[in-house]
């Protein structure tokens, strides 16, 4: 049976390069902090995947810390402020906005985007550590103006913090240009291996430790270093930058589905506000008797066509958005909200597969 996979913003498939890459790393046999032929052999790996890095978002290799994927990497960035005010948005992924670490949360309006007249109001009302709040929504693919934010923040003397997992290969942008002290990557959305990610930090932070015992990463996160990982995050990330402008063609993929979908009374979260891509988020909720998520996930995937609910870092669970509940959506549409999200591998015979199931749900 033809499927489609249309999940892309859970995990986008290795690319080919990635693999291959993770072959020839898997190949050397040495520890990247030896000093031996062998450890430089896998010390250069990782450092070409630092300077792939650093030439995508024009920083210096020295501003870099790779990690094992953004979860890690937001949470470690959380932590170094544990004991000041933090502020983040409140349709941030799980990773930030289920941190221990305490925070006070940012509005958003019905589209998704950050309330920067509460932020500033919140800035204004006492000293803030930092803010966090990421580029791109996982759920609604939703952008925000993060510069316009960013100026802000430093405005009141604040760090901003930026997940661009779901930014990274969909949209152009540097560090700089985006004016975030600190952002946060991962390598599985971009076609890249599960277990890499990176910080990248702006010149001349100072950043406390976040795992101990050891030299690696400028002593900031000790361990050995997954090198056929961060060499296929390296290689991943070039080529999904490349091709950037491939991507966005989706965009006519997209706009097609919406079509189908708004003219037959099926709301699309974010439909209003500057979005990827990729992404749409909708719901099939019209009355009380409107089927869950779970149950119309099922019927997809019976049907070939693979799709989530929201974010996939809840175990296999299916939840109502908080997303979506942040963004004051009526609870029967949050009940029945799926997303659909594309990639590099999508093709037209992918998008007419879920038109025609989703033809045959929605009965």
């Amino acid at each position: 049976m033809a499927r489609a996979y249309l999940d892309h913003n859970a995990t986008t498939p290795l690319r080919d390069c990635a693999r291959i890459a993770m072959m020839n790393a898997m190949a050397i046999n040495g520890n990247a902090s030896s000093i031996h032929g062998e450890g430089r052999s896998a010390r250069k790996l990782v450092e070409d995947a630092r300077r792939t890095l650093a030439d995508i978002f024009d920083v210096t290799t020295g501003q870099i810390i790779f990690t094992s994927g953004a979860t890690e990497a937001n949470n470690a960035i959380l932590n170094i402020y544990r004991g000041q005010r933090i502020l983040v948005g409140s349709t941030e992924h799980a990773s930030v906005a289920a941190c221990d670490v305490p925070h006070e949360f940012i509005p958003v309006d019905v589209h998704g985007i950050i309330r920067t007249d509460v932020l500033d109001e919140m800035l204004r009302a006492g000293t803030v550590g930092l803010v966090s709040i990421m580029y791109v929504n996982n759920e609604t693919g939703v952008m925000q103006d993060i510069a316009a934010i960013a100026d802000i923040v430093h405005k009141y003397g604040a760090l901003l913090h930026v997940d661009c997992v779901q930014a990274l290969g969909r949209i152009t942008f540097t560090r700089e240009a985006i004016k975030a002290d600190f952002i946060t990557l991962s390598a599985h959305k971009i076609g890249g291996p599960f277990g890499a990610g990176a910080i990248i930090m702006k010149a001349g932070m100072v950043m406390t430790p976040f795992i101990t015992g050891g030299g690696q990463e400028k002593r900031m996160r000790a361990g050995t270093e997954n090198i056929p990982a961060i060499s296929g995050l390296g290689t991943a990330c070039a080529e999904a930058v490349n091709e950037i402008s491939e991507f966005q063609k989706l965009e006519i993929y997209r706009a097609h589905i919406e079509a189908a979908l708004l003219e037959n009374g099926y709301p699309v979260f974010g439909h209003g506000a500057s979005r990827v891509s990729n992404t749409i988020c909708f719901s099939y909720g019209k009355n009380d008797n409107a089927k869950d998520a779970q149950t119309l996930l099922m019927a997809f995937d019976l049907g070939g066509v693979a799709l989530s609910s929201g974010s996939a870092c809840s175990s296999g669970t299916v939840q109502d958005s908080r997303v979506l509940k942040a963004m004051g959506a009526d609870p029967i549409h949050t009940r029945s909200a799926l997303r659909l999200s594309m990639g590099y591998t999508t093709t037209k015979q992918d998008v007419d597969l879920f038109l025609k199931i989703w033809d045959k749900v929605r009965g």
